[in-house]
């Protein structure tokens, strides 16, 4: 599956389609998109990783993996509460997401939860 991304940004590693107006289409592969959006996302440059993760809404197979990065991008951010609701609905449908259990419990150490905090941290 390709995925089909006009930005002003040249997403790395891929080859532009077509270029008009000094905008660029982009065909990326999901797995491609989602290295993109997580190193915009660590980076701090949140306003460019949207693009990205809304284009990644469409892969089917990156379904966790958008979810996640969502919510973490929403904890860097400081939206701790929708970060907390982004991983509480994931660790729903997956238990056995440590990582995301983990990001879960600092969110809410953020929001003053701490003894839920406490209690998620000590699942792992």
């Amino acid at each position: 599956m390709c995925l089909a991304l006009a930005t002003p940004v040249a997403a790395q590693g891929a080859d532009p389609a077509d270029c008009s107006y000094g905008i660029c289409q982009y065909k990326v592969s999901p797995s491609q998109l989602l290295a993109q959006a997580e190193t915009l996302v660590r980076e701090g440059r949140h306003r460019e990783a949207q693009p990205l993760i809304e284009a990644l809404r469409q892969a089917p197979d990156m379904k966790l993996q958008t979810r996640f990065l969502v919510g973490y991008s929403a904890s860097a951010r400081g939206d701790f509460k929708h970060a907390a609701s982004i991983f509480k609905s994931i660790l729903t449908d997956d238990p056995n997401q440590t990582r995301v259990r983990l990001e879960l419990a600092r969110a809410m150490l953020n929001l003053g939860q701490t003894a839920s905090a406490s209690s998620r941290r000590t699942r792992v």
